[in-house]
């Protein structure tokens, strides 16, 4: 699945992804989606985190991401949560890591929560990590710091190809 997230990568950056059936595609990428919600790399695997990166990230490069139910994805993620110490493994009830915590944040739309600030002001934060102790999220980033793949609204996108917010990107590339 990697293999595919690169190549279709590299077709986007080229601006070269005219080369491609995209419904074709597509298809097989979201015939990945497995009954949990989850995303696979080939027929018959397991669902894993990361998988939520490599493929979501493929199917927005070639505008097919409404074809899979994010919703059943987003529950799969945080099914994957370490509710107590926080941070996302590959499946339910595995060990965490650092490379699926954040493949599994980038990935999809994140939790918003509404509180006041000290001033009285309504703030967005957003919530990425469920503490089973507290019965509540836990981890909340002001939604200026949330990353999201799909775009939640105010917090800011990451690029599919490069996974990195969209502003780095575009400051790294069109700001010379």
């Amino acid at each position: 699945m990697t293999a595919v997230f690169c190549c279709v990568g590299a077709l986007a950056l080229t601006g070269s992804l005219h080369h491609v059936d995209k419904d074709l595609l597509g298809w097989w990428l979201c015939e990945r989606q497995v009954k949990s919600g989850g995303l696979n790399g080939r027929p018959e695997k397991l669902p894993d985190v990361c998988y939520s990166w490599w493929v979501l990230s493929s199917l927005i490069m070639i505008d097919r991401a409404h074809w899979i139910d994010k919703d059943k994805l987003i529950k799969f993620i945080i099914d994957c949560q370490d509710r107590e110490n926080g941070g996302i493994s590959d499946r339910p009830d595995d060990a965490v890591d650092v490379f699926h915590t954040y493949f599994g944040v980038a990935a999809p739309a994140p939790v918003p929560i509404w509180t006041v600030d000290s001033a009285g002001g309504l703030v967005l934060y957003i919530c990425l990590i469920y503490c089973h102790q507290y019965d509540h999220f836990t981890t909340f980033f002001p939604v200026n710091a949330g990353l999201s793949l799909l775009e939640y609204p105010g917090v800011k996108a990451v690029d599919p190809a490069y996974a990195l917010p969209v502003h780095v990107v575009n400051r790294i590339f069109f700001s010379r």
